[in-house]
Order: C-alpha cells, then structure tokens, then sequence
C-alpha cells in the first residue's frame, strides 16, 4: 500500500511538471521562429528539359526569356525556314497537279501517294518551323539568341 502511495505522489510530481514544459518548449519555438516562419524538410523533384528544333534552319525570332512560365504548346521559337516553305510550295504544286492527273486516268495511285507524301513531308516541316514547348515549366536557360543557325 506504502509502495502504490509513493508511486502516486511521483505521477503527482511529473504532471507537475508537464505544464512549465510545455510552455518552457512553446517559448523555445517562438523564439526560434519569432516571424511564424517554418521550415520544412522535403524532395523537389525537376525535369529539365534541353528544347532543340526538329528542323535545321536559322532562328527569326525568340519568343520566350529566361524565367518565363511557359504552357505545353507555347510557341517558344520561330525560325526561318526559307527552304522549307519553297519545298512546300513546289509539293502543293506537284500534288494539286497529281491530283488532276489522277481524276483523268493519266496517274497510277502509286505515284499519286508518293506525290501526296511529299506535300505531307513539306508540310509537316514547315509545321516544324514553329518550336513549342514540350510541356508547362520555367525557361531556365536560354542557348540560342535570334540570328543563331541551329
């Protein structure tokens, strides 16, 4: 019985002592990060992304600086491309021309479909003309200024 009444009177004393704790640890904290500052303890993780044009020309314009916000989609450059939209001109001419040919019966649809792949080929790089960006983030770096062949 002695033994349980002296246990008691320690729980006693250690709940005596919760509460100055308690308020001992709050006064710490505030003290630390008196401006209701946190700090927290964590993994970011990044995906950089070098963005290079699918076609080789020179660029006309830039159209996005250094820490921009850019959306998945953005035209990011504009190149030139003279070739390629003299290429395209010559493929819509060969393929309209083909196209005649082929409603009068002078054109076998093979030869047709190799015209027709050529004004697709065409247009597709004259598409790719326009860089846009592969998905939304930050510009971190810019390589290439307006004027640069790449």
């Amino acid at each position: 019985m002695i033994k349980k009444l002296q246990e008691l009177k320690k729980v006693k004393l250690n709940k005596k002592f919760i509460l100055p704790a308690i308020l001992l640890l709050a006064l710490v904290v505030y003290l630390v990060y008196p401006d209701g500052e946190s700090i927290y303890v964590g993994t970011i993780e990044v995906t950089e992304i070098d963005v290079a044009p699918r076609v080789s020309s020179q660029i006309a314009q830039r159209l996005v600086d250094e820490g921009d916000l850019v959306k998945a989609g953005q035209p990011m450059y504009k190149l030139t491309c003279e070739n390629y939209v003299v290429d395209l001109d010559k493929s819509a001419a060969d393929f309209e021309r083909a196209k005649k040919l082929l409603a009068g019966g002078n054109m076998s649809p093979e030869t047709f479909d190799s015209f027709k792949k050529g004004y697709e080929l065409a247009k597709l790089n004259v598409d790719w003309c326009t860089v846009l960006a592969p998905m939304n983030g930050t510009v971190l770096t810019k390589f290439h200024e307006a004027g640069d062949y790449v």
